[in-house]
């Protein structure tokens, strides 16, 4: 089985994570971002991506940020209608964060999302405990807690390999939030690198 893994956001920058998971003839998504910040930040967001929105099948959400959710309305917008993966808590987080962005955006000539989009959304969410096992894209995935925020999650993947995704994790000596699980064995880990130099 040959996967290929295609780093579209956060590359030469801190926001807008998304990463394409290829396994077989599957596709999916490996959270689904908003750039923010930079001088292009909107250019990208509107910008195409390398598959077609409703070729994808599933996207699993590590945390609520909005540069790792808040592209999902604009996906269903483009034809996504998959199930995204998450906790029941950043389900919660993602709901306000979304209803919040697009409100923002609504006095936009050419708004990425609206309401409607966001509520489209939110109908295709599917919550998972931790350590409770999903099927993403014919393998065995699980999320274990990440610390970060409350419900932040890294991704571990089984299949003929054990794939982890980190998402972002929190610090060991946070007062509320416990900090992430170490990371189990893995053939390979896709680690977010924003604190990676400190």
């Amino acid at each position: 089985v040959i996967v290929k893994i295609t780093f579209w956001g956060a590359t030469d920058e801190v926001t807008g994570s998304m990463t394409f998971f290829e396994n077989e003839n599957h596709l999916g998504m490996v959270d689904a971002g908003l750039s923010q910040g930079s001088n292009d930040a909107k250019e990208r967001n509107f910008s195409t991506l390398p598959f077609p929105a409703s070729k994808i099948e599933a996207v699993v959400v590590t945390h609520a940020h909005l540069d790792h959710s808040g592209y999902l309305p604009r996906l269903v917008r483009k034809g996504f209608h998959g199930a995204i993966h998450c906790t029941p808590v950043t389900a919660e987080i993602i709901r306000v964060i979304l209803e919040d962005s697009a409100k923002l955006s609504e006095d936009e000539e050419n708004p990425l999302y609206d309401i409607n989009d966001v509520k489209k959304t939110l109908k295709l969410i599917r919550t998972h405990a931790w350590d409770s096992e999903f099927s993403f894209l014919g393998t065995r995935a699980t999320l274990i807690p990440a610390g970060h925020i409350l419900g932040a999650s890294s991704l571990v993947i089984e299949g003929e390999k054990r794939i982890v995704f980190s998402g972002d994790l929190g610090r060991e000596d946070d007062y509320l939030i416990p900090p992430p699980l170490p990371c189990p064995k893995a053939d390979v880990v896709v680690m977010e690198s924003t604190y990676g130099g400190k």
